[in-house]
């Protein structure tokens, strides 16, 4: 077997080039620096009341300086400059009372008293968050959604806690879930195109088996400026040649009875791109892995490059 050692490409920012995109954020600033980017991010909040001042709160406290976790190697962590006009993204959170959007505890109590099981349970919260994404998107108009869930209710619809069931005999039942949250929640507000952001209110005591704080502040907040419309970084072009990567992957269908080829993403070198669905596939006995054939792929790289071609004119 040869092995090769693959060189980091260099990453593009606002002033410099670097390997790593924390510490290039850092140090160099953002991508789109110079150019019209989200120097203001409004936000629109939906959660239970708690949830939300815990939410807010840790948003403030990330506007400061984080340090980063201790390690004998240098470069595994990077302090979090804040999120400020001052550092690293140049970008402050925006909004007032007429962006948060409560949910009422007796409202949210009754949906899991009356659900029949967790999957009934999971669609009715998504359209309570749903109808509140619906009054932000009509009447505010943020720049990003941020659905806020209190602890309790994530460990049951993400299946850590089992969620009781009244049947006819008075026993209670753990069920399976089917539905998944995040995604129908994610599909269903693309109607209303304000991308929204999930998060978790123990995100402000980031438990022993969860990442350390800084970590947490620059996944969420690259995350936040990216989904607002920023370019954190982009790779550095060598040429002025148009590039496009693609990512194929494989997954079985919900029935298990076939595999689905898929173009995860298709994107430039500012992360701009689309998705693709490609045609079923073959599992090899062999190896035991999905293969395309020549002219599968032939027909996904050129429906690829079709969309792509489409997507940056």
């Amino acid at each position: 077997m040869e092995i090769k050692l693959l060189d980091e490409p260099l990453l593009q920012f606002g002033k410099g080039e670097y390997i790593c995109p924390r510490a290039g954020i850092y140090k160099y600033n953002v991508s789109d620096i110079n150019d019209i980017r989200p120097d203001r991010i409004v936000v629109g909040f939906i959660g239970l009341s708690e949830s939300i001042n815990i939410a807010i709160s840790w948003i403030k406290k990330c506007s400061s300086h984080i340090e980063a976790k201790k390690s004998k190697q240098p470069n595994l962590f990077t302090n979090f400059p804040g999120f400020n006009e001052s550092v690293g993204f140049y970008s402050k959170i925006v909004y007032d009372e007429s962006y948060i959007r409560k949910i009422n505890n007796s409202t949210l109590d009754r949906i899991k008293k009356e659900a029949n099981d967790i999957d009934q349970l999971i669609v009715k919260t998504v359209d309570l968050y749903l109808l509140e994404i619906q009054f932000l998107a009509k009447n505010k108009k943020p720049d990003v959604i941020l659905c806020v869930l209190d602890e309790s209710l994530t460990k049951i619809i993400y299946g850590t806690k089992t969620f009781e069931i009244d049947n006819d005999l008075g026993e209670d039942d753990s069920v399976e879930i089917e539905v998944n949250f995040r995604r129908l929640l994610k599909a269903k507000a693309m109607e209303y195109n304000i991308p929204i952001q999930i998060i978790r209110d123990r995100i402000a005591k980031p438990s022993s088996e969860m990442q350390d704080e800084a970590s947490i502040a620059w996944n969420f907040f690259t995350a936040l400026y990216y989904k607002a419309g920023g370019i954190p970084w982009s790779l550095k072009k060598e040429t002025n040649n148009i590039t496009c990567f693609a990512g194929i992957s494989f997954y079985r269908t919900r029935d298990k009875k076939t595999i689905q080829t898929s173009v995860a993403q298709i994107f430039n070198e500012h992360g701009n791109g689309v998705i693709l669905r490609g045609t079923p596939v073959k599992e090899d006995k062999k190896d035991r892995q999905p293969h395309l054939t020549e002219i599968q792929a032939y027909n996904l790289l050129k429906e690829s490059l079709s969309e792509y071609y489409v997507s940056i004119r």
